[in-house]
């Protein structure tokens, strides 16, 4: 792709004519070792799934699966380059996929939080550190 393809693509997307779509970049999956502390607290799964574009960070979350059917993420974050694209959107719908059900977000991400509740989370009124706990049932 020259370069002024390149330019148009981008103007495309930030226009709103296109939006980016996760399956456009590649994708990773990596299991994460687990901790004695934590593996005696039950935890049997802990996942890195990242997408690149090139050598692009463009998104990760980290989904983590707990004893009683609790999967948690953390650390869902898109690249400020590729905000705006709805990716966030395709992001909550891939942690649903996978089962997640309880998520924590800081009280100042609007965004975020509205976000979530489009896809069925509830905040709990629990606090965890600074962070508010949302749940899908």
């Amino acid at each position: 792709m020259t370069y002024e393809e390149y330019r148009k693509l981008l103007f495309e997307y930030a226009s709103g004519e296109k939006s980016f779509n996760l399956t456009d970049f590649s994708f990773r999956e990596k299991s994460i070792p687990i901790s004695k502390e934590d593996r005696d607290d039950g935890l049997s799964e802990h996942t890195q799934y990242e997408w690149y574009d090139k050598s692009t960070k463009v998104a990760e979350v980290y989904i983590m699966v707990w004893p009683d059917n609790w999967i948690s993420c953390h650390d869902l974050e898109i690249s400020k380059k590729y905000r705006g694209y709805h990716l966030g959107n395709q992001l909550v719908e891939f942690i649903v996929k996978k089962g997640v059900n309880h998520l924590s977000v800081s009280p100042n991400n609007k965004i975020a939080i509205r976000l979530y509740e489009k896809y069925g989370f509830k905040l709990t009124g629990e606090k965890e550190g600074n962070l508010l706990r949302m749940e899908r049932k």
